[in-house]
């Protein structure tokens, strides 16, 4: 007959033992100890000064004092003495002091890496709920939800699916600018929303859907690009946009369109001054206009290409250069791109 039980090592009576209550009281206490695990905590290597009748502790590595050799068990004070009881793979022991759960995995005693609320959890969804919603509140102020990553080139977004294939995505994805992203099939994903970290500017990759202004806030609508220059404005120059430099080829048109015009205005600097509109910092021939300024007072040039507007795909650059002049000063100017 065995000494004690298969699961939680409980002693038994032996075939005509003396002293029987000693057995049985000390299976009792072990009942008291296992039953509804509570631990006051898991991270202590040798046992509190003054411990009370009852308390427990998880044994952590490495014990010492009469807790030495003890690692990983569960040590239960009872009738003013230490009492060790080895546990077994999938034994649960609530710590108060973390307010947690943990786990004895066989080698450790290892906090839950998994959790299913009426669903099954895996490796890589180790948090997994199936319910009509879910509800995450405050608690007598704001709520934040945040999604991290390790670096900008990992993903940190949610992903809206259908069938459990993903359909829009929102977030960080591969880079640390905003995106969101749509799917017809859940392998290829096109571009609809990007806002860069750095600046704020906002692009619409895939371009405005609409005819007309009838369509949308903005299909068939003109939008105006607009540099300006105060000091000499000399060949190969571009109108600076924004940052008062001459180099930078403009917005990116986050939209496909078409330039219907131009508009030039000087106010310093005699002489004839001509600005092509200019692609991606390219000039553009057939889409030129041309001021002469008398030295006087403002003067102002149009030109018109709505009769056969020039093609803009969707993220090139819009500017007007400098191809002819180098006297004009106090130089303003505006592209007109009408929106596919």
């Amino acid at each position: 007959m065995s000494q004690t039980t298969p699961l939680l090592d409980l002693p038994l009576i032996q075939e005509a033992q003396a002293q029987k209550h000693v057995t049985h009281n000390e299976a009792v206490a072990a009942l008291d100890a296992l039953v509804l695990p509570v631990a006051l905590d898991a991270d202590r290597t040798a046992p509190p000064a003054a411990p009370a009748e009852g308390d427990r502790h998880l044994v952590a590595a490495p014990a010492t004092g009469v807790w030495a050799g003890r690692d990983g068990t569960l040590a239960a004070f009872s009738n003013g003495g230490w009492v060790f009881h080895l546990p077994r793979a999938g034994w649960r022991v609530q710590v108060l002091a973390e307010a947690a759960e943990r786990i004895f995995d066989g080698a450790v005693w290892a906090r839950p890496a998994m959790l299913g609320l009426n669903a099954t959890a895996d490796a890589t969804n180790r948090l997994t709920v199936a319910a009509p919603a879910t509800l995450l509140s405050h608690e007598g102020a704001g709520h934040q939800i945040k999604v991290n990553k390790a670096a900008p080139s990992d993903t940190a977004s949610l992903l809206f699916q259908t069938g459990f294939s993903g359909r829009a995505e929102m977030g960080l994805a591969g880079s640390d600018d905003f995106a969101v992203k749509v799917s017809a099939d859940g392998a290829t994903f096109h571009d609809g929303l990007a806002i860069a970290a750095a600046t704020g500017a906002v692009r619409l990759p895939g371009g405005y859907a609409g005819t007309g202004s009838a369509a949308g806030p903005l299909g068939g609508q003109i939008v105006t690009v607009t540099g300006a220059h105060q000091s000499g404005l000399t060949v190969g120059n571009l109108l600076s946009i924004g940052n008062g430099s001459l180099s930078v080829v403009g917005p990116a048109m986050p939209f496909a369109g078409r330039v219907l015009g131009a508009s030039v205005s000087v106010a310093g600097g005699a002489g004839t001054t001509e600005l092509q509109v200019a692609l991606d910092g390219v000039a553009q021939p057939g889409f030129a206009l041309s001021v002469a300024y008398p030295g006087s007072g403002v003067a102002t040039a149009t030109a018109d290409f709505s009769g056969a507007p020039l093609p803009v795909g969707q993220g090139v650059a819009v500017n007007l250069i400098c191809t002819q002049g180098g006297t004009a000063d106090h130089v303003t100017g505006a592209v007109f791109v009408q929106i596919d």
